[in-house]
């Protein structure tokens, strides 16, 4: 069996389109800011979503994207944090 056809992507005449959707949590903190203004949307794939973050920030901003809990785009911090975030990266 087609797979398209099990996910319910059939794009024939008729046919009906349906995406999976993953949910995302988009963090902003603008500049000369503390608190983060925090976005949640639905995103066809972690891409969709880093595009969506830079089109909401402003140069200056730090930016985090996160799936679940995992942070799949983050901008260069001077904080301890962003040293966190960057030190579970790198090992795992």
């Amino acid at each position: 069996m087609d797979r398209r056809a099990v996910l319910g992507l059939n794009s024939h005449a008729g046919g009906s389109r349906r995406w999976l959707l993953d949910n995302y949590e988009i963090r902003i903190v603008k500049k000369g800011h503390t608190a983060p203004f925090i976005y949640a949307c639905p995103h066809a794939s972690d891409y969709a979503a880093v595009r969506r973050a830079q089109s909401l920030a402003e140069e200056g901003d730090d930016v985090e994207v996160w799936r679940d809990l995992d942070c799949v785009y983050s901008t260069p911090k001077n904080n301890a944090q962003s040293g966190l975030i960057q030190a579970s990266r790198s090992s795992s």
